[in-house]
């Protein structure tokens, strides 16, 4: 097989017509739609006269579901586990591998090659895998190692714009030439999207204002429907008897996990409340983000992804003081001179955080790209679990964003008999930089704590 993809995709062809030599299970009814949204997209294209390698017409693969006969297809499918080991490097390889469709798109403008890999969708999120190439594309970077190249992905048309009200990338050098860029475009929290459906999305380089290209891509959900838990009206928190707050749904599918949530009438500031999510295996989850149309109804994304392997997970409200601080920093909690410092992975330190507790770090351990914290976590009102109690950064760096929120786990440590021993992992990091940490100290006060809501996953 040829490793380089590129070549591979720009030196293939697909028309209509080898949609009769597809061996496949769909029913006559998924086939006849399958061709029509093929004839659908290759219209569009040539409408708005794209220009396109030979590669350009959509190939919808799904994964089991049917194969393609001719070379170029079978070629595609032998350089699956090359696209694969790539998402692989930015942490997506089991959700790509099993629930993605892939998606043969590209085109080239001004030197930019871009190339739609894979595609994702459940009721809250489309995610979209691309590469993007051009010759020293990556030469020059940021403090922190991070393409200084940034692209922005939206909807262009109002059948995909009305549905998403924001969208996040995650982005890897893989090489002077190459970026890969996983954009998760999410939903209205008022809208839903069908199963089925062509989602129009404009990748600009907000450098090179010039460098647009638009993409038409099919969008299917249904495989991961079959894997998505969801429980509608899941129950209220009371926070006082006057501030209740309505969890309408929790959803966990193969793209992460979500709450969505309906705040009291009458609230002065949405940016007072938060939760955070742990199971009964030990894990704590932090919200990643909110969106809400009318700041009151509300989804919030949780990390990591959500493991099945528990029958219970439990939903902790409360409220804060975020607002009044935001207004008057001088209102902020104060701490002692150690708790702001930053320490070589070799010092072992107990902090003090006033009244909320202590945090004892009493190992840390690092394997190639992976390092744990072991600590012991005195948390006697439950505060210090509303946030990851442990921060890295790159020795050089003031902060290193290239961690992603995914590669962060805070859970309770089995091995240890003392039921406060808890683990804060980093995965995926640089192998070659060094790091230094510190503990995450709250700011803020929290008025008030529901008690935690209970909800039966199985």
């Amino acid at each position: 097989m040829n490793d380089n993809i590129y070549e591979l995709l720009n030196s293939s062809s697909f028309n209509e017509e080898e949609f009769g030599n597809i061996e496949t299970d769909l029913t006559d009814l998924e086939i006849k739609q399958l061709k029509n949204n093929f004839r659908k997209n290759n219209k569009v294209f040539n409408k708005k006269k794209f220009m396109y390698i030979a590669a350009s017409l959509a190939i919808f693969i799904t994964v089991g579901t049917f194969t393609v006969k001719p070379a170029f297809a079978q070629s595609f499918i032998e350089s699956i586990p090359v696209i694969d080991s790539l998402y692989e490097k930015l942490g997506y390889y089991k959700e790509f591998k099993d629930f993605s469709s892939y998606v043969g798109l590209s085109q080239e403008k001004d030197g930019y090659k871009f190339t739609i890999d894979k595609l994702m969708a459940d009721d809250e999120n489309v995610m979209v895998a691309m590469r993007i190439y051009k010759p020293g594309l990556n030469t020059e970077k940021s403090k922190d190692g991070k393409s200084i190249n940034d692209f922005m992905i939206t909807p262009y048309l109002p059948n995909s714009f009305e549905l998403f009200m924001s969208a996040h990338n995650n982005s890897k050098i893989i090489d002077d030439n190459t970026l890969l860029v996983v954009t998760t475009f999410e939903t209205d929290p008022s809208k839903k999207p069908p199963k089925r459906f062509d989602l129009s999305i404009e990748i600009h380089n907000t450098l090179v204002n010039d460098v647009s290209v638009k993409f038409i891509l099919p969008v299917s959900r249904e495989k991961i429907i079959k894997e998505t838990i969801s429980k509608e009206n899941v129950g209220k928190i009371s926070l006082s008897a006057s501030e209740q707050i309505i969890i309408d749904r929790i959803k966990i599918s193969p793209l992460g996990t979500s709450i969505k949530y309906t705040l009291p009438k009458g609230i002065s500031d949405p940016n007072d409340f938060s939760f955070y999510l742990y199971d009964d295996k030990g894990r704590i989850y932090k919200d990643r983000s909110s969106r809400s149309m009318d700041e009151q109804t509300y989804i919030s994304d949780y990390f990591p992804n959500i493991e099945k392997d528990f029958k219970k997970l439990y939903i902790v409200a409360y409220k804060t003081n975020l607002v009044d601080i935001q207004n008057d920093l001088s209102k902020a909690n104060k701490y002692s001179e150690e708790i702001s410092k930053k320490y070589d992975l070799k010092t072992f330190q107990n902090f003090k955080l006033n009244d909320f507790g202590n945090i004892n770090v009493n190992n840390i351990e690092r394997i190639s790209n992976n390092i744990k914290f072991y600590i012991e976590l005195n948390d006697p009102r439950n505060l210090l679990k509303q946030n990851f109690p442990i921060w890295l950064q790159n020795k050089n760096d003031e902060f290193d964003n290239s961690i992603s929120f995914d590669d962060i786990s805070f859970y309770k440590n089995q091995n240890s008999a003392n039921n406060n021993d808890y683990i804060v992992e980093f995965k995926n990091i640089n192998e070659s930089k060094e790091y230094l940490y510190g503990v995450y100290a709250p700011y803020c006060n929290t008025l008030v704590q529901g008690e935690p809501l209970e909800v039966n996953l199985k």
